[in-house]
């Protein structure tokens, strides 16, 4: 598993580099903003980045680990007994004091959100985000953006290589929050 890491790790650092330049462009930058992104509920769909998470998990002192697992079961317990209108919203269980413990681990939507952004389908379509709240309602016209395209078919071709190591099967559709990727047993037989 040490190519898969090396792999995710050299696309995640690709990520940093273009969030970063399209965040200069806009004078933009998450510290020490109010309006934290990670309360917002986000989907994940690759095997590869439940295995970073769990990865990255290890890494932790116990008492840490274990708040966040804690933290998980909290997450998932409120999420499902949600039924007010209007979305879900729960701070990341990786969350402390406003800082991510797992920052190095966390997932590709984590390090994309809150610049503008756009996606190009397979099939031409082309999905435009506009970026958090706080770039959203600053700018009118969004001239430079992240091309989100190229780094979700580098994590596809990761993913695919990931699921041929771990002997998971290749069409089975993944889709978790970070706190089901934390809890989940999926992975517990594959190591680095």
């Amino acid at each position: 598993m040490k190519s898969v890491i090396e792999s995710i790790e050299k696309l995640y650092k690709e990520i940093e580099n273009e969030f970063e330049r399209v965040g200069q462009y806009y004078n933009f930058s998450c510290f020490g903003c109010t309006s934290n992104c990670c309360t917002t509920l986000f989907y994940h769909f690759t095997f590869v980045e439940e295995f970073m998470l769990q990865y990255g998990l290890l890494k932790l002192d116990e008492s840490t680990r274990l708040m966040i697992v804690e933290n998980s079961k909290s997450y998932l317990l409120s999420k499902e007994n949600y039924n007010e209108r209007g979305k879900f919203k729960m701070m990341c269980p990786a969350n402390k004091d406003g800082l991510c413990m797992i920052y190095q681990y966390r997932p590709m939507i984590c390090r994309i959100h809150g610049v503008p952004s756009k996606l190009v389908f397979p099939n031409g379509r082309v999905d435009f985000y506009k970026g958090c709240e706080v770039i959203a309602s600053k700018f009118l016209e969004f001239p430079y953006v992240l091309d989100r395209t190229n780094f979700f078919k580098s994590l596809s071709k990761i993913e695919l290589d990931f699921r041929k190591k771990a002997n998971k099967p290749i069409n089975y559709k993944f889709k978790k929050t970070i706190a089901e990727m934390i809890l989940s047993k999926d992975l517990e037989n594959i190591h680095a």
